[in-house]
């Protein structure tokens, strides 16, 4: 089992504060077993379980070390910082790549919403136990009943510049069923043109571990994290996704 620490953490308060210091502890796990350059990008998927309207942690679970970015998140990131523009093919969370994902010379031309659609992150679960290969494009296995059988609606990104963090949350209330939280995706929401919609495109798939269990009428927050490293300075620095 990876992360075992975290089972110490059962039965204690859900803060700002002990998040901040789990990311910080699996930054530091990542750089022990990835020193080289090539490893300076992880991605960070926490997740705890409380019951409705408490903070006594149930449950807790993160990323395996061996999480991955998918193929097209890297295709978007080249794109938007190469500013070209014409169609592209992305990978879609269905498995089928869109052809007409438009790009406009202003770099951040695809982000633009003209269609009444919500763009944004998206998150979903799973219980899948595959490793993670850079071509998934979903979760192996999704949870089930709703909502946690759904795609979770990511609030604002948080930058804290003192932590080099940005924040993502997600809140998946109140639970229905029972299950095990094995795996877990974060997606981008973004359009597309001919015809003008919004379409969801994976960006990293994660192991999580330990598992995390939950009963009904609990309540799951994930905190997605991106840590990154400064090797020039010699340091290591996190942005993490949050949302709610």
């Amino acid at each position: 089992m990876e992360n075992s620490q975290l089972l110490e953490h059962i039965g204690e308060t859900k803060t700002k504060k002990l998040t901040d210091d789990i990311q910080k502890e699996y930054r530091e796990l990542i750089t022990k077993t990835f020193p080289e350059k090539e490893n300076l990008i992880k991605t960070n998927s926490l997740i705890q379980v409380t019951d409705i309207d408490e903070t006594e942690i149930k449950s807790i679970g993160m990323s395996c070390v061996n999480d991955l970015f998918i193929n097209g998140w890297l295709v978007f990131i080249s794109r938007v910082l190469g500013a070209q523009g014409g169609f592209t093919n992305l990978m879609r969370n269905s498995g089928n790549g869109q052809v007409n994902t438009y790009f406009t010379n202003s770099a951040f031309g695809m982000l633009l919403n003209t269609n009444g659609g919500s763009t944004g992150s998206r998150i979903a679960l799973g219980s899948g136990t595959n490793p993670p290969v850079m071509d998934n494009f979903n979760v192996q296995t999704r949870l089930i009943g709703s909502p946690q059988s759904g795609d979770a609606v990511c609030g604002e990104s948080v930058y804290s510049v003192g932590l080099s963090k940005i924040t993502i949350p997600a809140v998946i209330a109140p639970t229905s069923d029972s299950g095990t939280i094995r795996e877990s995706c974060l997606f981008g929401r973004w359009g597309k043109a001919s015809p003008i919609s919004i379409q969801t495109y994976p960006v990293s798939r994660d192991l999580i571990s330990p598992s995390v269990n939950y009963v009904s009428a609990q309540s799951i927050s994930i905190e997605y994290a991106i840590l990154i490293w400064d090797e020039i300075n010699g340091k290591n620095r996190s942005s993490s996704f949050t949302r709610n």
